[in-house]
Order: C-alpha cells, then structure tokens, then sequence
C-alpha cells in the first residue's frame, strides 16, 4: 500500500508544479521581513485577489525543490521529477555572478550576500551533479565555497569558528554554522579532499559552546547567536539538527552524536498533543505549519540512528500537517498569529491562508522523509 507520506507529498509536489513553477525555478510570494512579515502579509491574506507583485526566486526555495525532485525520482523512477531537477540546477547557474554568489532577492537586504542562500543554492547543485555527474554543477558549487571562505569569512569566539550571517559581520549564530559543516561534508563526501575539513573542528566547537556553554537552561537547545539566547528556538533547532545529521550521515563523529542526542530531547518538548509545534521557548502561538515537519524529519533522524521515544512525537507532528493539507495539496502558513512590533501576543487571532513556495519547499522535503523512512 503507498504510504499516506507520499500521497500527501505529490499532492503537494503537483500544486507547487502548477502554482508556483515556471519551466526553470520556482517562483512566488514571501512572508517578508519586518513590516511586511509583522503587518502587511495579514492584508495581502485577506485580499488574495490583487495583484500584490510580490514574486521572488529564492535560492533556499530552490535547492528544496531540487532534492525533492531527485528523491521522487529515485522512489518512483518517474523521468519527469529528473528533468525539473536538471532544468532548475541550470536556472541556479545561470543566476551565479563570476565571483560564485549570487543576489538575495528581497529589496531590505539586498546589498548583502546571504550564506543561507548561496549555499543551499550550491546543495542543490551538489544533488544533481551526484545524479548526473555534469562538472558544471559542481564547478558552480565550488565557485561558491570559495566566495564563502574568502569573502564572507569567519568570527571568532573561545577559540571557535562561527560563518559569517552575510559577507560583513553580523550576529555570530549556530543555524549558518551548521548549514555549512553540512555543505563543507557533502564536498568532502564527493571530493575526498582534507580541505573541506579545514575549519570543522572550530566550527563543531562553536556548536558545542552555543548548546553547553552559552545557553542557561542547559536543556540541548543550540542558542539562536550569541548575542541573543532565544528566536523561534524549535524551528531553527530543527533545521539545524538536521544540517548536523546529514553531516553525521557522511562524517561519523560522536562529537555531532552527542549534539543531536541532546538535541533531539530538546526538540521533543516542543511538540504539543495536537501536533503543532510550539512558537518558541515561552509561547505556545502563533501556529506555522511548516514547523512540524520539520521537527517531525529531525526527530525521524534521531530514531534512525538510534535515539529512543520518539514514535508519539513523530506522529503528532505528521498526523498535524495530514490534516491541515488543503484538498488541493497546499498549505496555509499560519494562525493564531497577531500583529506585534517586537513579539507576538500569546494568544493571536489572524491567519495567514496564503502558500508560500520558500516553506512549502520544506514541507514537501520533510514528508519525502517520512516516505522514505516507510520503505
């Protein structure tokens, strides 16, 4: 019998197609950043029928899309899942500047070059060059590494390394860090090559000291930077587990083990009984949908290599995104959100019903995890 992960995944997989896909990348809205994210998406929701011209083509969006597909593919032997991952690796590239980065594409942070972006953009490179071998892909992702370590550079702190958020100084924080111990393990993965592990060990030690040293709690939550303890603490912890497990997947460290043994507890508690994944340390609201996913694939990751009472959670959070998937396979992003300034209320009473292509792209990755943890 197919499981209920893949049906819902190519459901969801045929309304991205449809929506959201145009020959070559995946392209739409965005929740936004700061007013927009704060205030404006709610009227934008509630008046779906204007023409709000807020398309954008997000390199995180694509790289999601790219690993999706190249999954489908391997699962169903399906060529058509082949060509849309080729045909958005080539859209990637052609998007790459000559000093291998590439643009962000929202107008507040646009003179920056974001380490997120670039190198989920050069992880969806890496998954199609594994499948096709072209040196094209990852002679794109090698311009990238280059660019990360010689313009956006490193900070230091207690002789640990943390990646730079943008390619000038910013907040030191653990979620950039361990996006890019995955990239650096997945080149080494295919190149053999020692220096992809120049900087690790520094980079795991900043890892080490953002969930033992810096947070007060000492409960196995890696802390959001170090200049703040708390931000949506589950869902960045989740995305950050699961950058740690890919890298323990082809690096066996016991150092990452025991990071994603405390980590996978941590996470655990922020799973409520109806599913939904708790906002962040001290509030339960506003709900986002995507979050469960998410911390249901990390937590599929912890049983996988042996971590023990993760069934219920596992259930909860996937059971949640079951019944919140529209009948034409989408997603609303949120509810029980309010307007806010700073921080949310506890209790909110706005939704966000639009479907956003950036964590729809997670949702679909997060329930190929759970289809492919069924085979």
């Amino acid at each position: 019998m197919e499981s209920k992960s893949l049906v819902s995944a190519i459901r969801l997989y045929k309304y991205i197609l449809k929506n959201f896909w145009n020959g070559r990348a995946i392209i739409g809205p965005d929740s936004g950043h700061r007013f927009e994210l704060r205030f404006l998406r709610f009227i934008k929701s509630h008046f779906p029928s204007l023409n709000w011209s807020d398309d954008h083509f997000f390199l995180q969006a694509q790289g999601y899309w790219i690993k999706s597909n190249w999954d489908l593919f391997e699962i169903t032997g399906d060529l058509s899942y082949k060509k849309v991952a080729i045909a958005c690796s080539k859209q990637i590239l052609n998007k790459q500047k000559n000093n291998g980065s590439w643009e962000y594409p929202l107008k507040a942070w646009k003179k920056y070059v974001s380490t997120v972006e670039g190198t989920w953009a050069s992880l969806g490179l890496l998954e199609t060059f594994k499948h096709t071998k072209e040196l094209s892909y990852l002679n794109g992702a090698l311009k990238w590494y280059n660019f990360l370590i010689n313009r956006i550079g490193f900070q230091t702190y207690k002789g640990s390394l943390a990646i730079n958020y943008f390619d000038t100084p910013k907040w030191r924080v653990p979620n950039n860090t361990t996006l890019v111990l995955m990239f650096f393990a997945e080149l080494y993965g295919i190149k053999k090559n020692p220096k992809f592990l120049k900087f690790n060990d520094e980079m795991i030690k900043f890892i080490q000291l953002s969930q033992n040293n810096m947070c007060a709690r000492n409960n196995g939550e890696l802390r959001y930077a170090v200049e703040k303890e708390h931000y949506l603490c589950y869902h960045y912890n989740a995305f950050e587990f699961l950058d740690l497990f890919h890298y323990y997947e082809i690096i066996n460290d016991e150092r990452i083990r025991i990071i994603l043994e405390k980590l996978g507890k941590f996470l655990s508690t922020g799973v409520t009984e109806i599913g939904s994944i708790k906002y962040d340390c001290f509030q339960t609201f506003p709900e986002n949908i995507f979050y469960s996913g998410v911390v249901g694939a990390a937590l599929i990751g912890a049983a996988s290599i042996g971590f023990k009472g993760y069934e219920k959670h596992i259930k909860h959070a996937y059971d949640f995104l079951f019944q919140n998937q529209k009948p034409e396979g989408s997603f609303i992003h949120s509810r029980h959100d309010m307007l806010y300034i700073i921080k949310p209320f506890e209790i909110g009473f706005l939704t966000d019903k639009r479907s956003y292509p950036r964590p729809l792209s997670y949702i679909l990755q997060h329930l190929l995890v759970k289809a492919r943890s069924e085979i």
